[in-house]
């Protein structure tokens, strides 16, 4: 586990995660990963990199309630815990719905993805674009080991 302050990209899938109602033991030990990198974040003066466009906060709203949504009021109520980032161009080949955070990742300093979406994971590891941008991707336990 690295001490140095990450800059991350933190797919909406992450917060869909930590704020659904489980149904079975292994949903509810993802949804409890995905609150544990959450906190992490807070916890650790991790910063959240987000779009100065504001596509990726709109895309977040659908799941800031119960602990998600004191997440991020914690997370904007500290200096320089959001930090906001014009997208770079390009990464055609990655899904239009998921190209909003290759982009910031890209002009982020350390162009990191979190996410549990695995055929967004895929994606990101076959673009050579993403690859050429130095794009890591993290899933959430990859996430829990570096932060």
């Amino acid at each position: 586990m690295s001490e140095e302050k990450k800059y991350v990209v933190i797919d909406t899938w992450v917060l869909a995660k930590a704020s659904e109602k489980p149904s079975s033991e292994e949903e509810a030990f993802e949804a409890w990963k995905a609150i544990d990198v959450l906190s992490r974040i807070f916890l650790k003066c991790h910063r959240v990199v987000l779009d100065d466009e504001g596509q990726i906060l709109k895309e977040w709203s659908r799941h800031m309630e119960g602990i998600t949504g004191q997440w991020f009021l914690w997370m904007k109520s500290l200096e320089n815990k959001i930090i906001w980032r014009s997208k770079e161009k390009g990464f055609e080949e990655i899904n239009q719905d998921d190209r909003k955070f290759v982009k910031v990742a890209a002009a982020s300093p350390h162009r990191i993805v979190i996410t549990g979406d695995e055929d967004f994971i895929e994606e990101i590891r076959e673009s050579k674009e993403a690859r050429n941008h130095e794009i890591r991707v993290w899933n959430l336990d990859d996430a829990l080991q570096m932060l």
